[in-house]
């Protein structure tokens, strides 16, 4: 693996130890918006360039982690975009119709005592689903993209022509600087 594979990495991992830190607070919005963003990446990295990021996410998924019992990547992918772009859990898509809401908990919280919640509050079409189950799905996509990354030399190469356009910070920079300038295979 390249140095600038290995640069992409490290920062989707950064967001990975964010989104399970988060995990650990019980902050299941935002871990959960950080594992979308993990899964995100991953997609537009993997996945061909010439169709429309939906595609290219539920594509990714179906390819790389398969689906979740009762939950369609379609639904994945309407409640990342109602979770990222309006902090929201029901989004254009789930109003249409086109897909049924997300609703996440975590332990010590029951699936139960949150449909009861749910429906309390008048919603009668959603899933819940524990956050350790994104999570789970996140790092499946994670680990076979990455396994791919080593074997699949089209792929590499693609990842290593985004990583040359990385947005650099200082502190990254620190920390590429604790490095040979050749790591790897393809400096």
């Amino acid at each position: 693996m390249d140095r600038h594979t290995f640069e992409v990495l490290h920062i989707v991992n950064e967001i990975k130890t964010g989104a399970f830190s988060e995990m650990r607070e019980r902050r299941v919005f935002s871990s959960a918006c950080l594992l979308f963003v993990m899964i995100d990446v991953c997609a537009s990295l993997a996945m061909p360039a010439d169709i429309s990021n939906s595609k290219r996410f539920i594509q990714f998924l179906d390819e790389y982690a398969g689906e979740y019992p009762g939950i369609s990547n379609s639904d994945l992918w309407w409640a990342r975009g109602s979770m990222l772009h309006s902090l929201a859990h029901i989004g254009h898509g789930h109003e249409k119709g086109k897909a049924i809401p997300i609703y996440f908990y975590c332990f010590p919280d029951r699936a139960e005592d949150l449909e009861a919640q749910l429906r309390a509050d008048g919603l009668e079409r959603f899933h819940v689903m524990d956050i350790l189950q994104l999570k789970l799905i996140a790092v499946r996509c994670y680990n076979e993209f990455t396994d791919r990354l080593e074997e699949d030399a089209e792929l590499s190469a693609k990842v290593a022509v985004v990583a040359k356009n990385l947005g650099k910070d200082l502190l990254f920079r620190r920390f590429l600087a604790g490095f040979p300038a050749t790591l790897g295979t393809g400096a």
